[in-house]
């Protein structure tokens, strides 16, 4: 107790700082209220502190936000945004898969296929392949330099869904860097350059079903504006998820069956384009130009170049396409987890190509 009582100062000089509108601190008042004394009744510390910092990291926020409107943008804010997609490489799994000496056979698996992946860029040096574990995805988000960065950085801490840390990672990776993003199981054919146009700043996957994105490949500039929208929506999902009340399975699964990443990189996108549907290939202002492939099983492609003969089983049975050049780049997976099975039909033919 008497560490909460030690916080609460701390917190209250922080927003008292703020010269903001009375409005905003009045919210701000009464989601730290209704959070406090259920801590307080609860003898809750630790969770306390994870609090104050998700409320300081709030009222930064405001600040940073007036400050930012009487800002004027700068030449290099402005060349920043048409910044080419970097030739980087990016993975991401709990454990370095390319360093990781004691293996299981599925985790072998996923090192072949990365190790694979960037064999179908042989003009990227090794230099630029990134391999980040959740150590390094910790230290990413702590080193993000922006408002949401301290919040989400203790979201990932605390993050127990495993897909979930990845998706929040990947943005990271993104954002910082810019490149090519390829999920461990993820199966590409060809180099996916090929089928993006080079002023493309951002690429993805429309998911089957058209409800989200499948982001299990993903391209971008570094410090994409999407890319930092897909940021914000983490923090403010995070700020719902944790908000005294809320029923956090009930969220995960409203969230496009706990699909997080997946639904709120749709989201993000979609506010940034102003509304605007995906399509295969979009302009943007201030030069950006986005590019999307499509997600669909198999046995509904038609007339489509680079189809396997045969599926390896249901959860195998999804291809990515390009619909410009109707053919197909990569196959969703290389392994069904519910079978424990490599999805060889698809390995087949991504090797035959």
């Amino acid at each position: 107790m008497r560490l909460l009582w030690l916080l609460v100062p701390v917190w209250g000089y922080k927003l008292g700082a703020l010269q903001a509108d009375n409005e905003a601190r009045h919210a701000l008042n009464s989601k730290a209220a209704d959070a406090l004394a259920q801590m307080l009744e609860d003898e809750d510390p630790l969770g306390f502190e994870l609090l104050l910092k998700r409320l300081s990291g709030a009222v930064d926020s405001l600040r940073a936000s007036a400050t930012a409107a009487e800002a004027p943008s700068t030449s290099e804010e402005k060349n920043s945004s048409h910044l080419a997609i970097p030739k980087n490489l990016l993975f991401n799994h709990k454990v370095n898969l390319l360093k990781a000496e004691a293996l299981d056979n599925q985790s072998k698996l996923l090192r072949d296929n990365v190790l694979r992946t960037i064999k179908l860029f042989p003009d990227v040096a090794p230099a630029n392949v990134y391999f980040w574990s959740d150590e390094d995805c910790q230290s990413g988000l702590e080193d993000l330099q922006l408002e949401e960065s301290e919040a989400l950085s203790l979201d990932f801490a605390t993050e127990q869904v495993g897909m979930v840390k990845s998706d929040l990672c990947r943005l990271v990776m993104m954002y910082n860097l810019g490149g090519y993003y390829f999920d461990t199981d993820i199966l590409p054919v060809k180099d996916l350059r090929k089928h993006l146009a080079k002023e493309t700043t951002f690429a993805t996957v429309v998911a089957a079903g058209g409800r989200s994105f499948f982001q299990a490949f993903l391209a971008a500039s570094p410090k994409h504006p999407a890319i930092l929208a897909s940021l914000k929506e983490f923090k403010t999902w995070y700020d719902l998820l944790l908000q005294p009340g809320q029923s956090q399975e009930v969220l995960r699964k409203k969230t496009a069956e706990g699909n997080i990443g997946t639904a709120l990189l749709r989201r993000a996108f979609k506010k940034w384009a102003k509304g605007a549907h995906a399509k295969a290939h979009m302009v943007h202002p201030e030069g950006h130009v986005s590019q999307f492939f499509v997600e669909d099983k198999v046995r509904n492609l038609k007339n489509f170049s680079g189809l396997p003969k045969a599926v390896s089983s249901e959860l195998c049975d999804y291809a990515v396409v390009d619909k410009l050049t109707k053919s197909v780049v990569m196959f969703s997976r290389i392994y069904d987890k519910m079978k424990h099975k490599e999805c060889q039909e698809e390995v087949r033919q991504a090797n035959s190509g």
